[in-house]
């Protein structure tokens, strides 16, 4: 799997990146230009992983499109300035259709 989706609990967003029972949206392995995706350790390799902060329309609509959802989100934000880096100005990756309308 190259890319990961989950929901935090208790985490200080505004309440439009809230979902259902107040939990928000993250997708885990978007690779950066600019940090390399190891690290070398005296005692082993570790694997460095982005995590991203996803709008309420990307999270809705990943819940609805399971892992083909999330690799098409995940294509939309690798083409978006700054893929790897969450702003809470951001907009949604998807088009401007509502998310059920996909």
């Amino acid at each position: 799997m190259k890319y990961i989706t989950t929901e935090l609990y208790d985490v200080s967003v505004p309440p439009e990146f809230h979902g259902e029972e107040e939990r928000t949206g993250v997708l885990l392995g978007l690779p950066s230009n600019s940090i390399p995706g190891q690290l070398e350790l005296p005692l082993e390799t570790i694997d460095i992983v982005n995590i991203k902060l996803m709008t309420l329309k990307e999270l809705e609509y990943v819940i609805k499109h399971g892992k083909a959802g999330r690799e098409e989100v995940a294509n939309l934000l690798l083409k978006q300035d700054n893929p790897t880096y969450s702003d809470l100005n951001r907009k949604s990756a998807l088009p401007g259709k509502p998310w059920w309308k996909f």
